[in-house]
Formats: structure tokens, C-alpha cells, sequence
């Protein structure tokens, strides 16, 4: 019977390194009827027209016409494919509840597997913040409050809207642990859930939002409005990047104090056990173990949101100074250095 693997993500969770490598290796998989579905949700044999259906997604929530094409797209694929193929479905945005109900049904067609990726909340809200909440002026204080009062990342709630719209379907979580992972990598692991063997590449390589330097990050929160148009305006870390020191394309700190960490791991406590003990297996000691090894940090020595503005500015400055080769006021230089070409 033909099976859809449905790759939900979660955002930040390795899901543009999964869909990089699926594309690198689309050839190999095709040979083996494991094929994916494209951004028009057919199934290519041609690598360089596979792109991930993100935005069509989107688009196919706010609109029930383009909704139920995608879904008659996707039965008739599963209809025409070899009983033994395997079709996979790869977004992050997969992971928000609404995209379940677009889905509901499915496994009248075929088997049907959601696998997702979680992250530690207290790595992932950190993050989320450098990625995203930075660029609208928000401070990684009021970030951590605000995702915590909104329950995110709700990666049980995501498994529980699925499950509800497709009874039948089988939960696959996997921890975004380098421990746990394939390779340490989320591409070589989900190759490795496939049963394909594949040889290394730089496409396996984890990409992610570019980290700097902490006293940088402070720098470009509270510059925000002048450097970034939106949360996903990223010419300006391009052109920054471009012009930085290794060095200083680091974060160079814990992000979190110990008090936040614990805030955010014990909101989260029970979700995780949740996961851990249904959805993977576990028992009750073994899952309590496994949060508290990996869901909960110990932070050693002064972390960001600890260090005093004088200093974070002083460091800042610094930095600056030593790449530009000029003397000024922090705001100018990094503003300088964050302009995109002409």
C-alpha cells in the first residue's frame, strides 16, 4: 500500500536541511519509489524542480478552492504511484494545527506517518528570537514571556490536531538532539528512517539562522526599525555576515539565565513527558529521565540576559571598531556595516 510520510516540521527543527537533502538525493530516492511532492504538490523525477510547498500551504489554508486542489493533487498521485512507493509531504508549516484538517481523511488513500522534529523550548525560543522576534524590537526577556503565555512551541498540540484529523495515522517524533540523531544531523536521520543510504554532502550541513556575536545581537534589537524592514528581512545579517570575523559569528554566551531556563522548562514539563512517554514508548522513569537531561539546562557563568546594557554597548562597540577601522557612536558603524549593496 502506498504510504505519505508527512514531514511537519517543527520550524527551526532542520526542516530546510531535510528538504535540501531530499532534493540533492532525489534521483537515489526515486530509484527506491520514494518520491516528493513539489510546491504544485506533483511528483517530480527532475531535482531541479523540486521546491518545498511552503507558501502553497499557506495559501491553500486561506483559500478552500486552492485547499481541495491540493488534496485531489495529492489523491490522485497516490492513486497512479507503484503500491510500494513511498510520497513524502516536507514543510515546516506543516506543523500548525489547521494544516491537519486539510488533510483529514487521507488515510482512506494510503497509510499515513507524521514525522516531526521538537526541539529543547529552552534552546528554541532563544532561537526563535534571534530569527525572528529580535528584528521587531523585541528583547529576549519579553520574547521568553510572551512564547510562554502563548504556549509555544506547542509541538503537542500540533501532534494532537493531527491525530484527531487522521485517527489512523503514526506519530513519529524525534528529539532535534545531536545525541539522539542520526549523524547528529536531521538529514542523515531522516535518510536513515527511509532505509536509504547516502553518501555525506555539504547539503546535509545544519542551516540555520547565522549566529553573532551577543553584544551585536543587543545592537540590532534595539536599532530594529531602522535595519529591518520585517521579521524576515535578512539583507541586512547578509551583508553584516559578509564583512564579520569568524570570531564574532558566534554567540559567545548563554543566551538564558538559569531563572528563565527553569520558567521555560517547567511550562513546558508536562507537554514533554506527554510526547515522550505516548508518542515514543517511553516509560515513566525513563521519559522523566530523558527531560531532564535534555529539556532542562544548567547555565554555567553570566548569561545575556544578565550583562548590564553599559557592557553589552561597550562590547558592541568594540567589535565594531575593530572591523570598520573607524572610531564613533556604535549605532552608526553597525548601521554602515548592515547596509546591503547598492
Amino acid at each position: 500500500m502506498v504510504k505519505l510520510i508527512v514531514h511537519a516540521g517543527f520550524p527551526k527543527c532542520g526542516s530546510t536541511s531535510v528538504f535540501s537533502a531530499l532534493k540533492a538525493n532525489l534521483d537515489t530516492l526515486v530509484a527506491h519509489d520514494i518520491l516528493v511532492f513539489n510546491r504544485n504538490f506533483n511528483l517530480p523525477a527532475d531535482p531541479g524542480k523540486l521546491m518545498p510547498p511552503l507558501w502553497e500551504l499557506q495559501d491553500a489554508l486561506k483559500e478552500p478552492a486552492k485547499s481541495e486542489a491540493m488534496r485531489d493533487s495529492i489523491i490522485r498521485n497516490i492513486a497512479k504511484s507503484p503500491a510500494n512507493a513511498r510520497l513524502i509531504l516536507s514543510s515546516e508549516n506543516l506543523s500548525q494545527p489547521p494544516m491537519a484538517k486539510m488533510l483529514a481523511g487521507m488515510e482512506r488513500h494510503c497509510e499515513v506517518e507524521l514525522i516531526f522534529y521538537f526541539r529543547p523550548q529552552t534552546e528554541w525560543i532563544p532561537s526563535a528570537w534571534k530569527q525572528w522576534n529580535l528584528k521587531e524590537g523585541f528583547t529576549l526577556s519579553e520574547t521568553i514571556e510572551s512564547y510562554v503565555a502563548n504556549h509555544r512551541p506547542d509541538y503537542l498540540g500540533s501532534v494532537k490536531a493531527w491525530t484527531e484529523a487522521l485517527p489512523g495515522i503514526k506519530v513519529t517524533p524525534r528529539p532535534f538532539l545531536r545525541s539522539w540523531m542520526t549523524n547528529g544531523n536531521p538529514a542523515y536521520d531522516f535518510f536513515d528512517m527511509l532505509g536509504i543510504d547516502v553518501e555525506p554532502s555539504e547539503t546535509f550541513e545544519e542551516r540555520s539562522n547565522p549566529s553573532i556575536d551577543y553584544a551585536l545581537m543587543y545592537l540590532m534589537q534595539r536599532n530594529s526599525s531602522r535595519i529591518f524592514e520585517n521579521r524576515h528581512d535578512n539583507r541586512g545579517l547578509h551583508a553584516m555576515t559578509a564583512r564579520l570575523p569568524a570570531a564574532y559569528q558566534k554567540t559567545n554566551v548563554q543566551m538564558v539565565s538559569q531563572a528563565q531556563a527553569d520558567f521555560i522548562a517547567d511550562h513546558f514539563q508536562d507537554d514533554n513527558m506527554e510526547l515522550l512517554q505516548h508518542y515514543m514508548g517511553m516509560g515513566y522513569d525513563q521519559a522523566r529521565a530523558f527531560s531532564r537531561q535534555h529539556f532542562r539546562k544548567t547555565v554555567t557563568g553570566t548569561a545575556y540576559s544578565d550583562i548590564p546594557e553599559a557592557e553589552l554597548l561597550d562590547r558592541a562597540a568594540g567589535i565594531l571598531r575593530e572591523v570598520t577601522g573607524k572610531d564613533g557612536d556604535p549605532d552608526t558603524l553597525l548601521l554602515e556595516m548592515m547596509s546591503p549593496p547598492p
